[in-house]
């Protein structure tokens, strides 16, 4: 009996992927690499290419496209040409690459003629543009709407791609879809942004990404334009080709999550807006940016009754882990809560409300640079030993804690900073109540000279001689 019922099952089993067989041929025939292409073509201005394309309805219904890349549109992509009569692409100067794209559907639905996605998986995601003077990433261009298209703007959300010409003979003629991605996973994705400004290349390499929770409809964008995300990636960031002496700005592994509004509400046009707390983790690797480079002259020359700061070192290797939390928008990034960077000497701290914007290369900066507690004693010394020498016999305690009582916090050397303007050559102070201790110490050797003669005098008059 049981070999019996094993028999059927099989049997049940054998005829069910035959079905599936042959209704794949009538249901998803038309899904074919150019009838893809020519749908990304009609939504967006770009030039589009399909490697090769795959169906499969076992289990979990899915698509995968392999080797997708989009470039700038051009005269292939207006007339529609198939993709036999087109010359491959280069893939490696395409603005963007995928190795292979996984879209998980609902198998009913795909048999409606609706792909409705469950799931979206992009592996091996490349990305490379330029970032000009207003923000703008040159790659958001290829997500406009082309100007010859006259099918309307329809939701990213729920996307009513128009029927066209089917690519079999089995296709129906005209077939409607509606697509929702309740989840959308990047894998193993790297991105390079040129900043035009400054010449600065900033790299994400080995970057995951997941946005869930969606919920964009360009139709609706005042009650439909968020996305919940998560990110993890090694962030890179490399001075311009005439710094190449200066090494790496930034090397280190970066983490967060937080929210997204893809579209400007004003404009419907996409244009991110996010928020997000960010971790840049223990181990990251900070070097020269020209503010610190700025920020390590300053303190060098700073030399004010002994006081030698040039060994304040506010580069090297992160200790711990570095947590705030930044938005975005318009190429503006602003510093929402502190961030605490431990270096091996020092500390270096960005106040909230500090903001750079990567477009103008414009910035506005407050922090504070606090010594370790070694090189805090290291600095004491300095100036005792200075003071022993410069007051001959004044008392050096009292004018120790004059110098460097008003900048020692918690026991640590504090110095505050303040920089703006251009990233480049930023405009950047100290600001510390150092005084000029030459002037206190010689005002108080006056002054004991003038009580030691007016005593003198004194005892002359009462005692005589």
């Amino acid at each position: 009996m049981r070999r019996k019922l094993l028999i059927s099952f099989l049997t049940l089993l054998a005829l069910a992927v035959v079905a599936i067989v042959v209704g794949k041929k009538v249901l998803v025939g038309y899904l074919t690499p150019d009838f893809l292409v020519r749908q990304i073509e009609r939504q967006w201005n770009c030039r589009a290419q399909v490697d090769d394309l795959k169906v499969t309805l076992l289990g979990t219904a899915s698509v995968e496209l392999t080797g997708v890349t989009l470039v700038p549109r051009d005269d292939f992509a207006k007339e529609g040409k198939p993709l036999t009569d087109r010359p491959p692409l280069d893939v490696a100067t395409a603005p963007l690459r995928c190795d292979t794209v996984l879209l998980e559907l609902r198998p009913a639905e795909l048999i409606r003629r609706e792909l409705n996605i469950r799931q979206l998986v992009v592996s091996g995601l490349s990305v490379s543009t330029s970032v000009n003077h207003e923000g703008d990433a040159a790659i958001e261009r290829l997500f406009d709407r082309p100007d010859e298209a006259a099918v309307p703007v329809l939701p990213v959300a729920q996307m009513a791609v128009s029927g066209e010409e089917p690519e079999t003979a089995d296709a129906p003629k005209s077939q409607p879809f509606a697509t929702v991605a309740d989840r959308i996973d990047v894998k193993d994705g790297k991105a390079e942004f040129l900043i035009e400004a400054s010449g600065t290349t900033i790299r994400l390499e080995a970057f995951q990404l997941s946005l869930t929770e969606i919920d964009v409809n360009p139709a609706n964008i005042g009650a439909h334009n968020r996305a919940a995300f998560q990110f993890g990636g090694d962030l890179v960031v490399i001075p311009p080709a005439d710094r190449n002496g200066d090494g790496e700005y930034l090397r280190g592994h970066v983490s967060g999550q937080g929210e997204v509004n893809p579209f400007d509400p004003e404009t419907a046009k996409m244009n991110p807006a996010w928020a997000s707390d960010l971790t840049l983790h223990q181990g990251a690797q900070i070097n020269t940016f020209p503010v610190i480079a700025r920020l390590q002259d300053l303190l060098k020359d700073v030399d004010t009754a002994g006081v030698d700061l040039s060994d304040l070192n506010i580069r090297g290797t992160l200790l711990a882990d570095a947590k705030t939390r930044v938005s975005h928008a318009n190429g503006r990034y602003l510093i929402e809560k502190p961030l605490e960077l431990p270096l091996p000497d020092t500390t270096l701290m960005i106040q909230d409300g500090s903001w750079l914007h990567t477009g103008t290369n414009q910035h506005a900066m407050q922090g504070r640079v606090i010594a370790s507690e070694a090189l805090t004693q290291k600095i004491e010394g300095k100036v005792d030993a200075y003071l022993k020498k410069k007051a001959k016999g004044f008392p050096t305690e009292s004018l120790r804690n004059m110098v460097l009582g008003p900048v020692i916090q918690d026991g640590k050397l504090t110095i505050q900073f303040t920089s703006q303007g251009d990233l480049a050559k930023p405009k950047a102070d100290i600001v510390t109540p150092f005084g000029n201790l030459s002037e206190v110490i010689d005002t108080g050797k006056a002054t004991l000279k003038t009580l030691e003669e007016a005593g003198k005098s004194l005892l002359k008059g009462l005692f005589g001689k």
